[in-house]
């Protein structure tokens, strides 16, 4: 059963982050087996009619990374004129629907708590303020030459962003700025679009079974690993594939900015939410370009493909300075950006 409250967030998420409207029509992917998401499928199906949109659900087989894009659920998906994704949304071929058909898209996840974590993130808040801020500071990234980021816990990471646009991440897929490709909640303001041999530094992981593991990077790799025990477990774990051609460290990072989300919400709760902590960076590696970037209507990253690996720290408290422009300090964003 979906909370009540959550109809609002469905007006949220299909009038204004989708900018669907009456007449048009919406394709909701479900994956079988899930209750949880089939329920909220359900709550935006009634929405979406209640209003005028035609709204169909599709329920897909469960899907894994690595798995083929299912080819019955990308040909629905070219007939409709925005896509509500409660299945992984590497289900779809992107290459198709995105690249080609530039067809919008919100990725709502599929786990237990959605309903209570998308209200706390994104009723509770102000998402168009959030919006807003998300660009101020994505500006700063794209007229910036340089980053440099460092916490107490020893994090000290510097990279040449020039000639590197910014993304606010904010949600709205109907943003003319941004990408009709989106997740939900927003925001995390960042960078995708990456060039090689262009980061150096040691980052290290703050939480999870690898805290405390330290990675070396230089010329946009992963050279060696630090932090004792912590840091040979990741060693392991990663294993050859900081060897692969397409192997980038970063691939993408950006910096919560949403003063509702938690890293494990109460319900248990991680998926997308936790990247949106206010204050934190998530700092992913795995293949390079690994989404589709829209920025002010065109497609600049036209050579991307779907990542097989993605995955990355979490670095807490960081200070961030965009050239000699001071931007978060110990966690704390700050103003003006």
């Amino acid at each position: 059963m979906v909370l009540p409250e959550f109809v609002k967030v469905n007006k949220l998420l299909i009038e204004d982050m989708l900018g669907l409207r009456k007449g048009d029509r919406m394709l909701i992917p479900v994956s079988a087996g899930i209750p949880e998401a089939y329920d909220i499928a359900l709550s935006a199906q009634r929405y979406a009619e209640s209003v005028g949109i035609k709204a169909d659900i599709m329920v897909i087989a469960p899907f894994k990374w690595g798995d083929p894009p299912n080819e019955v659920l990308t040909a629905a998906a070219k007939e409709v004129d925005g896509i509500y994704m409660m299945a992984p949304f590497h289900a779809l071929d992107l290459k198709v629907t995105f690249d080609k058909l530039k067809i919008p898209m919100i990725y709502v996840g599929e786990s237990p708590g959605t309903d209570e974590s998308l209200i706390r993130t994104m009723l509770r808040v102000d998402p168009y303020k959030m919006r807003e801020e998300g660009w101020k500071i994505a500006d700063a990234f794209t007229e910036a030459d340089e980053v440099r980021i460092t916490t107490r816990t020893g994090t000290d990471y510097t990279e040449d962003i020039s000639g590197i646009v910014g993304e606010a991440l904010s949600g709205f897929v109907s943003d003319p700025r941004g990408t009709p490709w989106e997740y939900v909640p927003g925001a995390c303001p960042g960078i995708v679009e990456r060039r090689w041999g262009t980061a150096y530094g040691k980052v290290v992981y703050d939480d999870g079974p690898f805290k405390g593991a330290v990675i070396v990077i230089e010329g946009s790799r992963i050279v060696d690993f630090e932090g004792g025990p912590a840091g040979e477990r990741l060693r392991h774990w990663l294993g050859d594939r900081i060897y692969d051609e397409d192997f980038m460290c970063p691939c993408e990072w950006g910096i919560g900015t949403n003063p509702n989300a938690m890293m494990i919400a109460p319900n248990g709760r991680r998926l997308l939410e936790w990247e949106r902590v206010r204050g934190l960076i998530h700092f992913h590696f795995g293949d390079s370009q690994p989404y589709p970037v829209m920025h002010e209507g065109k497609l600049i990253n036209p050579e991307w493909k779907p990542a097989k690996f993605h995955t990355g720290p979490n670095i807490w408290y960081p200070t961030v300075y965009l050239d000699d422009k001071l931007i978060v300090k110990d966690g704390v964003i700050q103003e003006p950006y």
